[in-house]
């Protein structure tokens, strides 16, 4: 799969500084540790029920977008 750069354009100057300051990351590298500790387990009725993390709508959510983070 080929990646597509992404730019962002302010609106202004002053946005441009913020971006400056607190350049955009891709939000996989900011999941939450509840996500990150997710894992398997098993029931008796359901043999084996997988995390939130195997679930492709939940995953696509989490790792999807760009965040600016304000550090």
């Amino acid at each position: 799969m080929e990646k597509i750069p992404i730019e962002i354009v302010p609106k202004s100057e002053a946005h441009q500084q913020l971006i400056d300051l607190y350049p955009p990351q891709l939000a996989n590298k900011f999941l939450p540790e509840w996500y990150k500790k997710q894992k398997i387990y098993s029931r008796e009725h359901i043999p084996q029920m997988k995390d939130v993390k195997n679930c492709p709508a939940i995953q696509e959510v989490m790792t999807s977008g760009i965040i600016i983070p304000a550090r």
